[in-house]
């Protein structure tokens, strides 16, 4: 846990020199004085709706796969999970079979009963986040930030791999062949756990087909594009208590390039990557080096920081720690009652 809180407390001060230098350490203290505080309020309200809108969805998978959890549970472990995906790289996705483990733990149920609802969740929030992907490719381009082969690539790349997935949940024993691949993989490095990885996809498999014939999944991703929106609101109210009054499209076209960029898998959330491109199209679209830095420090301290800070306490008072061991190099969590 230290030497992920040490990787973690690096990459915020990379990122805190990357936003001071591109902004000016002067400029970025006077844009944050002429913030207007209520704007700051609803931002913060408006974070809270996603994050229930998001337990909603999730809620409404896992009684697909025959689970019944109340909603103070997965309120708690939609802030935990975020934490995790936060703490570690690759962007919204990292965490999740962390926070699939606790649940598991916490309900009494098998793991990978729990792991379908994840997987489920997870397909959803990526089909969702295409579309504002979507929107910055079309930044990408409209700028000149990359080249139009490289823009094509990045799109088809992820189209590509979106339809690999379902072709391969479509496929049995495809699925079975990869499954067999991973323990193998996995049990180079821990036998015990390599044999649980066995049965596992196609368990998830099974829970992903209950969502799709129930029609679970159009409503799951009907409230995962509300939350899309949601976010784009929130960047456009960010904007506006600084006086900046940018349509949703050009919003949409700033987180577009924030995720396209945070789905690096170098540092924890995105940082850095995230915050730098997002700055940029901001700057091209207008904003001073001021506005811009301190449009995405408020939005990154709300939807980043805060929503991290209340689900590693949480995760702290439940008595969850993470840990490396066995000589694995293979990160652990451990539940330790108080």
């Amino acid at each position: 846990m230290k030497g992920a809180l040490l990787f973690l407390l690096v990459s915020v001060v990379a990122m805190l020199i990357v936003v001071a230098q591109f902004s000016g350490a002067g400029d970025l203290a006077g844009a944050f004085l002429s913030v207007k505080p209520e704007y700051i309020l609803v931002i913060v309200a408006l974070q809270f709706v996603m994050l229930a809108v998001y337990g909603e969805r999730w809620r409404l998978l896992m009684g697909c796969t025959g689970l019944g959890c109340s909603r103070k549970i997965v309120m708690k472990y939609v802030f935990i999970g975020s934490a995790f995906n936060n703490i570690t790289p690759m962007v919204r996705f990292g965490g999740e079979p962390f926070k699939a483990m606790l649940l598991a733990k916490e309900l009494s149920v098998k793991k990978r009963q729990v792991l379908a609802s994840v997987t489920a969740d997870s397909f959803v929030t990526a089909v969702s986040l295409l579309l504002l992907i979507f929107f910055g490719l079309i930044g990408l381009l409209a700028f000149s930030i990359l080249s139009p082969v490289m823009v094509y690539g990045i799109g088809a790349l992820l189209v590509f791999l979106l339809a690999l997935s379902l072709y391969v949940f479509y496929r049995r024993s495809l699925l079975a062949s990869a499954e067999l691949a991973i323990s193998r993989l996995v049990s180079r490095f821990s036998p015990g756990r390599g044999k649980k990885v066995e049965g596992t996809l196609l368990a998830v498999r099974e829970g992903l087909g209950k969502t799709v014939k129930r029609g679970v999944m159009a409503k799951a991703l009907s409230l995962a594009l509300a939350e899309r929106v949601l976010e784009t609101v929130s960047m456009y109210l960010v904007l506006l208590s600084l006086g900046v009054n940018l349509s949703l499209y050009s919003c949409a076209m700033v987180l577009g390039v924030g995720i396209i960029f945070g789905l690096i898998p170098l540092l924890p959330g995105g940082l850095v990557a995230y915050e730098y491109s997002s700055m940029v199209v901001l700057r091209l679209m207008g904003a001073s080096p001021a506005v811009a830095g301190t449009s995405i420090l408020i939005y990154r301290g709300v939807n980043y920081w805060l929503v991290t800070a209340i689900g590693l306490s949480l995760s702290w008072l439940s008595g969850i720690r993470l840990a490396f061991r066995d000589g694995t190099g293979i990160l652990h969590i451990l539940r330790r009652r108080f």
